[in-house]
């Protein structure tokens, strides 16, 4: 009896399901995507790894966007919408955009780092006429309820074409020596080149200056130059640069 009364009650629902209301589902489903997805791409994009904690946070989200959104499209309470739905979609936002802020500068990839200045100027930017559109109403430049689709399809627009860039982007390292491509976006040097490819080897400023016949004292200025132009302090963070492009390649 109870099967049959939920295979009516399924059954009612199916017939009154038009085409049209899944058209406006789709919304909320790039909505709850968002919501799960953005703090997962921007936590890895940072080379990192999303701890048990943030998980938990990001699951409860995606939940509770997931029964608001079901909530909202059956009901068409606009109080849900523009006091529950809009501000933890913003609020999402406003904590992928702090935590590349926070963590932009331990990033050793030029490219990144450049890509997610953009990132954070254009959010700061537009963001606030967003959520002014979102709850005052439509802004007389943004008609029709726009300005929020046209927001996230910018973002989504500049995040495909920095992937595609980042991902298309020439390695660094080649047989464990840097690629013109490598000299040319950090102004290095041939001689320069020279001692970095000694560096990874895992060699000394004393064994480099033996085996380039110069004296330590000058290997040392070398790699002087070299930290300054690649912004970076030490070996390690010169190493991690170019086997990340290495890896990534």
């Amino acid at each position: 009896m109870l099967t049959q009364l939920v295979l009516l009650a399924y059954g009612h629902v199916a017939i009154n399901f038009t085409y049209f209301q899944v058209f406006d589902l789709l919304p909320f489903t790039g909505v709850v995507l968002h919501v799960f997805s953005a703090p997962y791409f921007f936590i890895y994009l940072m080379g990192e790894v999303p701890d048990k904690q943030n998980k938990i946070i990001i699951w409860i989200a995606t939940l509770l966007m997931l029964c608001l959104s079901f909530f909202y499209f059956f009901s068409h309470n606009l109080q849900i919408a523009r006091w529950l739905l809009q501000p933890l979609l913003f609020s999402v936002d406003i904590w992928s955009i702090i935590y590349i802020f926070t963590k932009i500068k331990l990033l050793q990839n030029r490219l990144l780092r450049k890509y997610l200045r953009i990132l954070i100027i254009f959010v700061v930017t537009t963001f606030p006429f967003v959520v002014l559109d979102a709850l005052l109403g439509t802004l007389p430049f943004a008609p029709f309820d726009l300005a929020l689709p046209l927001f996230f399809l910018v973002l989504n627009w500049m995040s495909l074409f920095f992937l595609l860039r980042y991902f298309n982007e020439p390695a660094y390292l080649q047989n464990n020596t840097p690629t013109d491509y490598f000299c040319k976006q950090y102004d290095i040097t041939k001689r320069e080149a020279e001692i970095i490819s000694f560096i990874l080897k895992g060699h000394s400023n004393k064994q480099v200056a033996e085996e380039l016949f110069i004296s330590p004292k000058t290997v040392e200025n070398h790699l002087g130059n070299i930290y300054l132009k690649m912004d970076v302090k030490n070996r390690i963070q010169l190493s991690r640069i170019l086997q990340s492009s290495y890896q990534k390649c």
